[in-house]
């Protein structure tokens, strides 16, 4: 098990695989799970990725602490990555809001159109 002790919270973390120069992808649980949620699903990326999964504050093992706002999140996953070692990792935050100015269709479009729905 991993922790790191950041912005008054220690949060649980895992790294599965990867190493060298392989691309990261960060997972972090949905709310009342935990990071094992994402076992299988990082077991079958491990061979060409690094994968990090968390806890997020309040769950699993990673104490709540002081709630952050979302820009704290941010840093946090940036912290967690060596500039040196990781120069692809920007910090090009998308507000959740903005999403849809970023995307050729809306989310809820998007769902809509997988489940059949006009």
């Amino acid at each position: 098990m991993q922790f790191a002790y950041i912005n008054n919270a220690t949060i649980h973390y895992q790294v599965v695989g990867g190493g060298g120069d392989k691309p990261v992808l960060v997972f972090a649980n949905s709310l009342g799970t935990d990071l094992r949620i994402w076992c299988n699903v990082a077991a079958q990326l491990a061979g060409d990725f690094t994968i990090v999964l968390y806890d997020k504050r309040g769950h699993g093992l990673s104490d709540l602490g002081q709630v952050p706002r979302v820009r704290r999140m941010i840093d946090w996953a940036i912290e967690q990555f060596d500039p040196q070692k990781c120069p692809w990792f920007r910090d090009d935050f998308i507000h959740p809001e903005e999403f849809g100015k970023h995307l050729r269709s809306s989310p809820s479009g998007a769902i809509d159109a997988a489940f059949g729905r006009p």
